[in-house]
């Protein structure tokens, strides 16, 4: 069985992730004092996560929890720089220091990208000093990025706020674009391949992905996890 492990500071999309991308697999939370750690098993997969929050005091308990991971997944929220400097310690100084962590493939997912003052991937990607400090690991960003499907007045826009959340880094292969284009429920959405024409998707060397997905119904969702499982597996 694979073991992903999912952590990040509290309010970073760590739940968002889990429900709605995984929403209807087993489910199991489990009682951790000072800790909130989830469980889900799919197809051969297990996932927990967990809050990384107060190193100093529960730093110690974390071991069990993300022993014998082939990745973690490291959500970093967009709109709190001033946390950066504690996310880069618990990343580079805690979580990969340990052994049990050495050939765990590493994925920062960039969350709130779409939030007034959000930091770019290049941005975060600097500050944390992944470049030299994930030098042992294989590691990519992953930039998630939901559209209407049923809004093309609104594809000028997210291509602009593309642009901008990729940076520096739009041609840098470590990181990965996944676009969901919700509404798929309505004979107005627009087709997978009209949106990456729309939003340029052919134009960057990154390596991404466009699927329907429906807020309403849960639709898709499973798509866009099995590319990112499939990924993560690389």
């Amino acid at each position: 069985m694979t073991r992903v492990t999912i952590v990040g500071a509290k309010s970073s999309g760590k739940t968002t992730l889990l429900f709605n991308i995984i929403l209807g697999e087993y489910y199991c939370e489990l009682p951790v004092p000072g800790l909130e750690v989830d469980f889900i098993e799919s197809d051969n997969l297990l996932i927990n996560s967990f809050s990384v929050e107060h190193p100093d005091k529960y730093a110690p308990y974390w071991p069990p929890f993300y022993a014998k991971s082939s990745a973690l997944v490291f959500l970093v929220d967009s709109c709190d720089e001033r946390r950066l400097p504690d996310i880069k310690h618990v990343l580079c100084d805690i979580l990969l220091a340990d052994d049990q962590l050495r050939d765990a493939i590493v994925l920062i997912v960039a969350t709130k990208q779409d939030m007034p003052g959000a930091m770019s991937v290049s941005d975060i990607s600097a500050k944390l000093d992944l470049d030299n400090k994930l030098t042992g690991h294989k590691w990519n960003i992953l930039v998630a990025l939901v559209v209407d499907g049923t809004d093309i007045s609104n594809m000028a826009a997210a291509r602009n706020l593309l642009t901008d959340v990729l940076g520096e880094c739009r041609r840098e292969s470590r990181v990965k674009v996944l676009v969901m284009v919700n509404k798929c429920e309505s004979r107005e959405c627009l087709p997978c391949d009209r949106i990456s024409d729309e939003l340029g998707l052919h134009a960057l060397t990154n390596r991404w992905h466009v699927c329907h997905v429906s807020a309403k119904n849960n639709h898709g969702l499973h798509e866009a996890w099995d590319w990112l499982r499939v990924y993560i597996k690389k």
